[in-house]
């Protein structure tokens, strides 16, 4: 199963996620619901990254997918990634809704995010 969790501020704007595992939906390669969620949380890197120009850490590895948006861009930077996170994270829980079975998606409040 594949575990999504939002991490969001206490002004509750989304500043990063973790998705981690496998789906087992279906064999690598043909796998539609790794697929679906890869492509919804990369193409929230990338506008967020390109068309919003924010300092955004990610990173890739087998079974696993991460960002953080950098501290140092503020609330309001933050507020204008809204659309792009809100819209991830809707992406995210309409796939779960179809797929639950093979896709969780937690939420993760907190008061400051670590940028280790």
């Amino acid at each position: 199963m594949i575990e999504a969790v939002i991490t969001r501020n206490s002004g509750g704007q989304v500043v990063g996620i973790t998705v981690s595992g496998h789906s087992g939906y279906a064999e690598s390669g043909s796998d539609i619901v790794c697929a679906a969620v890869s492509a919804v949380v990369q193409t929230a890197i990338l506008g967020l990254k390109n068309v919003r120009g924010l300092d955004v850490r990610d990173r890739t590895g087998d079974g696993e997918l991460e960002f953080r948006i950098g501290r140092a861009t503020g609330l309001e930077a933050l507020c204008r990634a809204d659309a792009i996170t809100s819209t991830m994270v809707l992406g995210l829980k309409d796939i779960e809704q179809s797929y639950g079975d093979y896709l969780k998606v937690r939420i993760r409040d907190i008061t400051e995010v670590s940028l280790a």
